[in-house]
């Protein structure tokens, strides 16, 4: 079956334990540490996003996904160093496949995390008049840039676990999608400096001016973040 030949993400087994049992262990007992104290603070970190009520709904959602899909990936490595630990067996294996699955998917999205601000926040900069009000139909921009970071991240990690695509294609597909959201961040947090710095320059009469300034400045301090 498919599951039978596909790519593991974590390579450790009985094997490498043996060969030097102490450093391995304590690497791994390490890292289980830090994967069982980020889930317990994560709903801590959300709680606290969410009550930040100076920043935009959209952005605090943003943040608390995010921090949701690494939760994901922590518990599905978690997982993986439970099965590799005791050498039980990886392939055609649905469990396994899952947390692989996840840990692909995840390392895409965060590859491509800084793309979907720069989307969220290109459409908080050219249509402010609209975002900064927070209604519910605003919303649907945060879903859009979710789905559009998450599906192709998803297909190309089962095409990537199936063997349809190389390990290698995959990497050079992630580094190419980690650039062009690097520059298309960089490019909307500079736009974003520009208008700060022009609006800066003299008073701005009327609600909607007043408006924009406090949408320009709100984009420039959460993109520093």
């Amino acid at each position: 079956t498919a599951m039978e030949d596909v790519h593991h993400f974590v390579k450790l087994n009985s094997t490498a334990f043996s060969q030097s049992p102490w450093t391995m262990f304590s690497i791994l007992f390490l890292e289980i540490i830090l994967i069982i104290a980020y889930c317990l603070l994560w709903p801590l970190l959300c709680v606290a996003v969410t009550r930040a009520g100076v920043m935009h709904r959209n952005f605090r959602i943003q943040i608390c996904l995010a921090t949701s899909y690494a939760l994901l990936g922590q518990l599905a490595l978690l997982i993986m160093i439970y099965y590799q630990l005791y050498d039980l067996p990886l392939d055609a294996d649905a469990l396994m496949f899952v947390c692989d699955l996840i840990k692909v998917t995840v390392l895409g999205y965060y590859c491509t995390l800084m793309g979907s601000f720069a989307v969220e926040r290109y459409v908080a900069t050219h249509y402010w008049r609209w975002y900064e009000k927070g209604s519910d139909s605003t919303l649907l921009v945060l879903l859009t840039a979710e789905f559009i970071m998450i599906m192709p991240n998803f297909i190309e990690a089962v095409l990537n676990l199936t063997e349809i695509v190389s390990i290698e294609s995959n990497f050079v597909l992630l580094a190419i999608l980690f650039s062009i959201s690097f520059a298309a961040f960089l490019r909307i947090y500079h736009v974003n400096v520009g208008l700060s710095n022009f609006l800066s320059q003299g008073a701005q009469l009327g609600s909607y001016s007043v408006s924009r300034t406090f949408q320009v400045r709100e984009n420039v301090v959460v993109m520093k973040v």
